[in-house]
C-alpha cells in the first residue's frame, strides 16, 4: 500500500497482480509501538469461491432454487450452471448483475435424479464449484428378523430409481453401503434382503451414496 498512497481512506485501493485460481491475497496490519511490534490480518480475499451455491427446493416442491453463499461479491456472469450437461434454462446472470451472499436464482423445474453442477468460468479451464443431484421421492420399509437374522428392505412407493442408485447401511451390523441386489429399476413392491451377524439399531436407504431417502430407527 505505501508505494501507491501516504495515507489509507476510504476508497483508496491498490491493484495485486499475477493472483492464481488457487491463491489466497491477505492484508496485514502491522503496528510499532513502545512495547514492540505486532502485525495482525484484517482482511482475506480467496481468488477461488469456495463452495459458491446452496441448492433447495421451492416450497409448492416443483422447483429448485440456487442461493448464493459465498462472501465475496462477484459477477454473475462468472458462473454458469449445467443441469445433466446441458446450460440451465436460466442463469446466474439472467437474474443478478452482481452476485451477493443470498441472492437467489429460480432454476424451474428440474427432474428427480438429475445433477445440477456450478462452475466458475473465469479460469482458461473453468472450475467445478457445487454439484447437486435432485434426489427421488420414495420410501422404504424396513424389518429385521431375529430369527433369520437378515433385514429385509421394501420399496413401499414413489419414484423408481435405478437399482445401481441404490445403497442401505445398517449399523453396528454393516456400517458400509451394501448395494441393492437387484438390476434395472426398483419400483413400489421390489425389495432386498441383507444377512446380519448382530442386530442393526438402524436402517439408512441412500440415493447415489449421499442422499439419505429413508432413515429408521430398529431399536425402539
Amino acid at each position: 500500500f505505501a508505494s501507491v498512497h501516504d495515507r489509507l481512506t476510504e476508497g483508496d485501493e491498490v491493484v495485486v497482480e499475477d493472483v492464481g485460481v488457487e491463491d489466497r491475497v491477505t492484508v496485514t496490519l502491522t503496528e510499532t509501538n513502545e512495547r514492540g511490534r505486532s502485525v495482525q490480518s484484517v482482511g482475506h480475499f480467496q481468488a477461488r469461491p469456495h463452495r459458491a451455491f446452496a441448492f433447495r427446493s421451492e416450497e409448492s416442491g416443483q422447483g429448485l432454487v440456487a442461493e448464493y453463499v459465498d462472501r465475496v461479491r462477484r459477477p454473475a456472469e462468472e458462473f454458469e450452471v449445467r443441469v445433466d450437461g446441458e446450460p440451465a434454462g436460466t442463469q446466474p446472470a439472467d437474474a443478478h448483475d452482481t452476485l451477493a451472499r443470498g441472492d437467489t436464482v429460480d432454476l424451474g423445474e428440474v427432474a428427480r435424479g438429475s445433477a445440477v453442477v456450478v462452475t466458475w468460468t473465469v479460469p482458461d479451464e473453468p472450475v467445478e464449484l457445487t454439484e447437486h443431484v435432485v434426489p427421488p421421492q420414495a420410501s422404504f420399509a424396513v424389518a429385521y428378523d431375529d430369527d433369520a437374522g437378515t433385514v429385509t428392505v421394501t420399496h413401499e412407493g414413489g419414484d423408481a430409481i435405478a437399482a445401481d442408485d441404490l445403497g442401505v447401511a445398517l449399523p453396528p451390523a454393516l456400517t458400509d453401503l451394501q448395494p441393492w441386489d437387484a438390476d434395472g429399476k426398483v419400483s413400489a413392491g421390489d425389495e432386498t434382503t441383507f444377512e446380519v451377524s448382530e442386530a442393526p439399531d438402524r436402517a439408512f436407504v441412500v440415493f447415489r451414496e449421499r442422499t439419505v431417502l429413508t432413515r429408521v430407527r430398529l431399536d425402539e
